[in-house]
């Protein structure tokens, strides 16, 4: 930064030589700066009064006083107006005593040498701005700094407290630096000594390096209530970072002070909070284990104390069946009936119809509880199995449930063909399986989703002239690479899910996860569902179609989402009344 140019100069001599000499020298150096003479007391006191000099030259031995005077009088009034004595009549004690007073520069008058008033007053005036710019520069700092919420020390290395902000002094719970000095050394200096042991007995020696060597610790205080006024807690948290500064003439102990009092209260409310869940979790995971205990028990109880009465109902029901069906024992009287024997009889046979149907109804009815049942404790089982991760071959696993079922229909087929409706229908639908990937899962539970899932289009295809069933992955590029050909087949589908659509903004977060994931597909050419019903059929006892027209129990799918589940996966499926519909689930991506 430029330094600032001289604008004007009291010249204070009695002599008018010595004015007219200095005043043309001035002229020479400081083209644009005005020089006002003085040369009585009467001037003088009226360039006191204006105030419009920025630099004062006097000459010691003046007619009507001396250049001691005048430095007092204008230091009174300008206390940081540079002066400069200018004479030939001082001497070395006349100097010292001005230099003390608050002179800035002495120089004595010689013939052909007045050349060095200018250099001097020039030397003075550049030192002036420069102390100027330091002092508003310190002024703005120390403004700064006790504005500041951050405490800031300065500490020699022997624990005195050398200097510190005002938010220090708040921090310890006090007001000055006397009374800062006994927290100090009490509570904080031991703490700071001990952490830089090393480094503050090198700072000692005379040939310590000038490195700097830096400290951030966690402090807790206690602040005393003769100190502290307002302190809100009787201790706090105080994050110091020091630096031990031996670039000082006298190695010193720099650093920043927080309060992170309110940080630690807040992370012990955070562990208390935590401690007080983990307790809670701890109860509740109790009582769920009790809870899940007495369901395991019930379970237990429904499938002996339950299913036992229900089969003797379906027994005795058949029982009374057999015998209403025994032809009637009818005795002869002399070989003769009369006709309204023949007609109770013909009004028993048609009671027995009806009773037998009825009867029949109750055993289904029986046979279909007893499965429900059956099928709630399987479900039950699939929640609580231990799960055995391991690598599974899917395609194997796939190929292996069809072939299975391809067997179980050609054995009921041969044993009873009378019956084509003993499995889905006598004509076994067409299965395509394209290449499925080598996944981490739990083997069994794996091949009750896919028992579950094929059985499920088996059995909504079993009515087409002409059933189809395409087993992949999304991945995979859906042209059937099949291990079972058909004359012909359906189109896999050739986009993924709209789940995964990426024009779905609300789907977003979903399409991320199709890189974290694999995702399978069983796709039928059967009856298919309501859009509205893609949810609820994943639920226990729920169905997209009448009992009437499709068999079942209704707690296949639900199977299917609790194992996915389990394996963190999920499900889901797409459908149109008529048009057929797909299965999906997916499994998480792990290295096989």
């Amino acid at each position: 930064m430029p330094t600032p140019e001289l604008k004007s100069i009291l010249l204070i001599d009695d002599n008018p030589n010595d004015r007219l000499l200095a005043r043309r020298q001035l002229s020479k150096a400081f083209k644009n700066t005005s020089v006002q003479e003085v040369c009585n007391q009467e001037q003088f006191n009226r360039a006191l009064a204006e105030d419009s000099y920025e630099l004062v030259i006097t000459d010691y031995q003046l007619g009507w006083s001396t250049g001691i005077e005048i430095l007092k009088a204008v230091k009174q009034v300008r206390p940081e107006c540079p002066i400069v004595m200018f004479t030939n009549t001082g001497t070395e004690e006349i100097a010292v005593v001005a230099m003390k007073l608050g002179l800035d520069d002495y120089v004595i008058k010689m013939p052909r040498r007045f050349g060095r008033l200018t250099q001097a007053v020039t030397a003075v005036w550049q030192r002036f701005q420069t102390e100027l710019r330091a002092n508003e520069l310190d002024g703005r700092l120390q403004a700064l700094i006790n504005q500041l919420r951050v405490g800031i020390f300065r500490a020699a290395i022997d624990g005195e407290l050398l200097d510190a902000n005002p938010a220090l002094f708040q921090m310890i719970g006090v007001d000055s630096i006397e009374t800062a000095q006994a927290v100090w050394s009490e509570q904080l200096s031991k703490s700071i000594s001990e952490q830089l042991p090393a480094q503050t007995e090198n700072a000692k020696r005379p040939s310590a390096s000038l490195a700097s060597t830096a400290l951030t610790q966690e402090i807790q205080i206690e602040i005393s209530p003769e100190l502290a006024e307002e302190a809100a807690t009787p201790t706090r948290w105080l994050r110091i970072s020091a630096t031990l500064n031996k670039t000082t003439k006298r190695p010193v102990i720099d650093g920043l002070v927080e309060d992170v009092t309110a940080r630690k209260q807040a992370q012990q409310s955070l562990q208390n909070m935590n401690r007080i869940l983990e307790t809670k979790v701890k109860t509740r995971t109790q009582q769920l284990e009790r809870s899940n205990k007495e369901l395991e028990s019930f379970a237990y109880s429904v499938s002996h104390d339950l299913r036992v009465p229900i089969r003797q109902i379906v027994s005795f029901a058949g029982l009374i069946r057999a015998h209403l069906e025994e032809p009637p024992t009818i005795p002869e009287e002399d070989g003769l009936q009369d006709a309204s024997a023949a007609q109770g009889k013909q009004t028993n046979k048609q009671v027995d119809k009806t009773i037998i149907h009825y009867l029949t109804l109750i055993s289904d009815l029986a046979i279909r509880s007893e499965s429900m049942i059956r099928s709630l404790l399987n479900l039950s089982r699939v929640g609580r199995a231990k799960m055995t991760i391991v690598p599974v071959d899917m395609s194997a696993l796939v190929e292996q449930e069809i072939a299975q079922i391809n067997r179980s229909h050609q054995d009921m087929l041969t044993k009873q063909p009378e019956r084509p409706d003993l499995l889905e229908t006598k004509q076994l639908a067409s299965f395509t399986v394209q290449p499925l990937p080598v996944v981490n899962c739990d083997r069994i539970l794996m091949q009750t989703v896919w028992q579950n899932l094929i059985h499920n289009a088996l059995k909504f295809t079993q009515n087409q002239p002409n059933p189809q069933i395409i087993i992949g992955t999304i991945s995979s590029s859906h042209t059937a690479s099949s291990s079972h050909t058909a004359s012909s087949q359906i189109t896999a589908t050739e986009k993924p899910p709209s789940q995964f659509s990426p024009n779905s903004t609300e789907n977003k977060a979903k399409h991320s996860k199709e890189a974290e994931e694999t995702i399978f597909f069983i796709q039928d050419n059967g009856v298919g569902f309501a859009a509205n019903q893609a949810e609820k059929i994943f639920g226990v006892f729920q169905r997209a179609h009448s009992e009437q027209d499709f068999g079942g129990t209704g707690i296949g799918l639900a199977n299917v989402m609790r194992i996915v589940s389990r394996h963190e996966g999920r499900a889901w499926a797409e459908g149109e009344e008529g048009k057929g519909a797909t299965f999906y689930f997916s499994l998480p991506k792990t290295s096989a």
